[in-house]
């Protein structure tokens, strides 16, 4: 049986909460959450949740909370990582946080989809693997600072994490160059 990560299920209802409450649109049902093998032992996210505070400070036009589309193995989803983050840090930088918002909700889901698939693969070694999970738990924190920053009503500003969340990617751009074997 498969174990819901309590991360996960406090996304999808923060991000359920928030697109309901500050778009004054009429809410959708709430969707199921899916159920995954992954518990994010060994660290916590309590600076990346999304909770319906402070939600009201931005323009919630150009962009929905709904998820972005996974790509189905790991090689594929560190380049949608790729073009998420520039998404994020083009719009952080050009001063649109409303082109940088809507993905930056969806990256968790991504960065938990990217950990699953190093885990499930048959061409990561443990090592690569583990290293793998400590990047995408060093992302999560990354953008989750950006993140809880617009929350408080603050710049969103890119460039104190932007050499964190760049190395950590760098690791796992390196990790898809593997020889298959």
């Amino acid at each position: 049986m498969r174990k819901t990560s309590p991360l996960y299920l406090l996304l999808l209802a923060a991000c359920y909460v928030t697109f309901a409450s500050g778009c004054n649109q009429p809410a959708p049902p709430a969707a199921p959450a899916e159920e995954h093998d992954h518990d994010h032992e060994g660290h916590d996210h309590d600076g990346h949740d999304h909770d319906d505070e402070d939600h009201e400070g931005h323009d919630h036009e150009g962009h929905d909370h709904d998820a972005a589309t996974i790509p189905d193995n790991f090689d594929e989803s560190v380049a949608a990582l790729v073009v998420m983050r520039d998404t994020i840090r083009d719009g952080l930088i050009a001063g649109n946080e409303d082109v940088a918002h809507g993905p930056l909700h969806a990256i968790a889901d991504l960065l938990e989809a990217i950990e699953q698939q190093a885990k499930d693969s048959s061409t990561l070694t443990d090592e690569q693997q583990a290293q793998a999970a400590k990047a995408v738990d060093s992302l999560y924190d990354q953008f989750g600072e950006i993140d809880a920053r617009l929350h408080d009503e603050e710049a969103g500003d890119f460039e104190k994490n932007a050499e964190a969340i760049e190395e950590q990617i760098q690791t796992l751009i390196r990790l898809t160059a593997q020889p298959q074997e």
